[in-house]
């Protein structure tokens, strides 16, 4: 008997704990509810205030609308056919130097637990602008994926842009395609910022970049003495200093005489039958021109030689003698390729091999 009246005593406890949790979560879901779409107009304001100001990186956002959807698990920002415009300093002026972007969508996913993560996925098919002065190019961009993902680190004030492209191409308004990639990768972070030299409160940053490309595919009107298709283009390189924006010849200036240094750990071009690599460092003379020293390894010079003179770029008595010199210098790598290491350097606007001066560069002018 006392057993029975336990488990009459424990129905209505039981029912009374159900009741409590039910509406616990009833709470909990319209307290994340008013939470999420709360958040979803703070996001929606931002991206318009965005759009009517220009950010540090001199980048000009505009776009027909914006919609927000994604509830409960995320918040996924569609803007409906975007306009990116990037290097402009004051407005969307197009007698400045700039780059504009315009797709059908674009949509940036974040997470509602988390505002350090962004996903940016662009649309298969991109308009590309170049205006530099009244002058006015057109190209058009097709991609299977187009993906940037960007974490911020609001304590140290970095941040990490990662690019995920396939099946890349970059085609002239008339539909003929000057470059294709079957993958391209761009990884773009800021690292380890540190004061300022002057140490007037600025901040110094050091920049990290990866380029990967394969199956990198270049267009029989360019001509070009090696092979149409590059099976890997690979780079990692370190920036020293900080850099404003936008790029002028002011900014470039007090980037250089701040320590502003380019460190070209590796750059890798790979294809059927050439190979090179080659490392150094990259700064700016006094008067803001390339001053560089590399040291380039590569194997199949001998089929570079041929296709110059193949393509009528150097006579046959040239190429005999460089051919002559290749012998002479070249060093067999143990899959049984010659392979050839020199010194480049670059200063007062001369490309030297060795000693030698091969080409006069032009001016570059900020």
């Amino acid at each position: 008997m006392q057993s029975g009246r336990l488990k009459i005593y424990k129905r209505p406890l039981f029912k009374k704990k159900l009741r409590l949790s039910i509406i616990l979560l009833i709470m909990v879901a319209l307290i994340y509810s008013i939470y999420w779409f709360f958040h979803a107009n703070l996001i929606e304001d931002k991206f318009r205030k965005f759009s009517s100001s220009i950010g540090d990186w001199a980048i000009y956002l505009s776009f027909e609308s914006i919609n927000i959807s994604g509830f409960p698990y995320s918040f996924s920002v569609n803007l409906i056919n975007p306009i990116l415009t990037f290097g402009l300093s004051n407005g969307p002026n197009r007698n400045e130097k700039s780059l504009e972007l315009t797709n059908n969508l674009i949509s940036v996913k974040i997470s509602p637990w988390n505002y350090r993560i962004y996903n940016i996925n662009f649309g298969e098919k991109h308009n590309f602008d170049f205006f530099n002065n009244n002058k006015h190019s057109s190209f058009r961009g097709i991609t299977e994926k187009f993906n940037i993902n960007l974490v911020f680190d609001h304590i140290f004030d970095t941040f990490e842009l990662d690019f995920d492209i396939a099946k890349l191409k970059f085609q002239t308004k008339n539909l003929v395609t000057l470059f294709s990639a079957k993958n391209l990768i761009l990884s773009v972070s800021e690292q380890n910022k540190q004061p300022a030299p002057n140490d007037n409160g600025e901040i110094k940053g050091n920049y990290n970049l990866f380029i990967r490309s394969e199956g990198f595919a270049i267009s029989e009107m360019f001509n070009l003495p090696e092979s149409q298709v590059i099976e890997l283009i690979s780079a990692k390189i370190k920036i020293f200093g900080y850099l404003n924006t936008p790029i002028n010849a002011k900014n470039i200036e007090y980037w250089r005489e701040n320590g502003g240094i380019i460190e070209i750990e590796e750059f890798e071009i790979v294809d059927a039958k050439f190979k090179s690599t080659l490392n150094g460092t990259v700064s700016l003379d006094n008067n803001l021109q390339i001053l560089a020293a590399f040291v380039a390894e590569v194997e199949g010079l001998p089929f570079v030689i041929k296709s110059l003179y193949d393509n009528s770029r150097i006579s046959a008595g040239i190429a005999e003698k460089l051919n002559f010199l290749l012998d002479l210098i070249s060093k067999t790598s143990p899959n049984g390729a010659r392979k050839n290491s020199f010194p480049i350097t670059i200063q007062d606007r001369e490309l030297f091999i060795g000693r030698t001066p091969l080409v006069e560069l032009p001016t570059i002018s900020w």
